[in-house]
């Protein structure tokens, strides 16, 4: 309806003033924006519908339907891109032309790419992916903000790197509960909860460091479970879970040594609404995504050298409203990671940032 609208009006303009707190109206016009090549104005007019959402769902945090519109604002963005960069590499009687183009375009020089590599070029097709990767960087040096740049800079990059060294999942040794939950360790070193789910729970899961390293990341996976509420991965009726907080701990091999406490300083989670549902403490909340795997990463605020042979202790607090009993995390998995694939800090963050990319991240 809102494409309709946009695309059928003559007084769009107008239009966006009456409705200038409708960011589903400011997501059309990025569409048409896009589609008659103005693309800085479609950037500009995405942003602002992100805005739009951001506001939203501030005033009203169980909109679910705002909730989805910004968790695929990003995405469609991207996706309309991709498109019409297809559409004119498609059109264009020189291709390889469009890689000098200005200013410089990365969706267009990805989309040079795909031809390339259609036509078995590959040598080519790889030259100008990386043309890509650099001019997306590019864009996002000038403008740290751009969530639709960092998306596609993101997918491009794992893409890059899908066989860079994976993450290093923990191997569960002992696992506790304060409140009475069972926790079993499955076949792939996750751990479901069952039996009693009360009010609110800590789980506390010592797990093996078979081999020296430095740790830099944390991911959790909250995984889905046939014997969950609606698949879970919480254990509320709806699947939900909320963590409240989430603490870890190095015990070094040798006893006598001191235990060290590990802090994150940044969190990562592909549907996260900013400034709500997950903080870098350990708080998170799927209350707007459950009944899929989900998976959050903190990052490491000093990276910890870890001897071989130490152990990590990991404590879950959960749930511990009365007003929502149960809200304990049903399954889920810990992994570690020591270093950044690019080595680019700063591109790498930026991109990681990006809601939708974290989809495309295959580790």
């Amino acid at each position: 309806m809102s494409d309709h609208i946009i695309a059928s009006s003559p007084v769009r303009d107008a239009i966006l003033k009456i409705a200038s707190d409708a960011p589903f109206l400011f997501e059309a016009l990025a569409k048409h924006y896009c589609e008659n090549d103005d693309f800085e104005l479609a950037t500009k007019t995405v942003e602002k519908a992100q805005r739009l959402f951001h506001k939203a769902l501030a005033s009203d945090p169980d909109n679910e339907i705002m909730a989805a519109g910004l968790a695929d604002l990003v995405s469609n963005a991207v996706a309309h891109r991709r498109e019409r960069a297809n559409q004119i590499v498609a059109e264009a009687q020189t291709p390889d032309a469009l890689l000098d183009s200005t200013p410089a375009d990365p969706f267009l020089s990805e989309a040079v790419a795909n031809y390339y590599r259609t036509n078995g070029e590959i040598e080519l097709a790889t030259q100008a992916l990386e043309q890509a990767r650099g001019q997306f960087r590019e864009v996002l040096n000038r403008s740290p903000e751009n969530e639709v740049a960092a998306a596609a800079l993101s997918e491009l990059l794992f893409a890059k790197y899908e066989h860079a060294p994976s993450w290093n999942v923990l191997v569960p040794l002992e696992v506790q509960s304060e409140s009475g939950t069972v926790l079993t360790i499955l076949d792939d070193h996750s751990i479901l909860a069952s039996g009693p789910n009360p009010i609110g729970d800590t789980y506390r899961v010592i797990y093996s460091v078979p081999q020296s390293q430095e740790i830099s990341y944390i991911r959790l996976d909250t995984l889905t479970h046939e014997t969950l509420p609606q698949n879970g991965p919480g254990r509320f009726p709806a699947g939900d879970f909320y963590l409240r907080r989430f603490g870890i701990q190095v015990q070094p091999a040798a006893v006598k040594e001191p235990s060290k406490t590990i802090t994150f300083n940044q969190v990562w989670w592909a549907d996260r609404l900013k400034g709500h549902s997950i903080s870098k403490t350990g708080q998170w909340s799927n209350h707007y995504v459950a009944q899929q795997d989900q998976f959050a990463i903190w990052r490491v605020a000093v990276p910890a050298d870890v001897e071989a042979g130490a152990t990590l202790i990991c404590q879950f607090t959960c749930g511990g409203d009365s007003r929502y009993p149960g809200q304990n995390i049903g399954r889920f998995r810990v992994s570690t990671f020591e270093r950044h694939p690019t080595g680019q800090q700063g591109v790498w963050n930026a991109a990681m940032q990006a809601m939708p990319s974290w989809e495309k991240l295959g580790w």
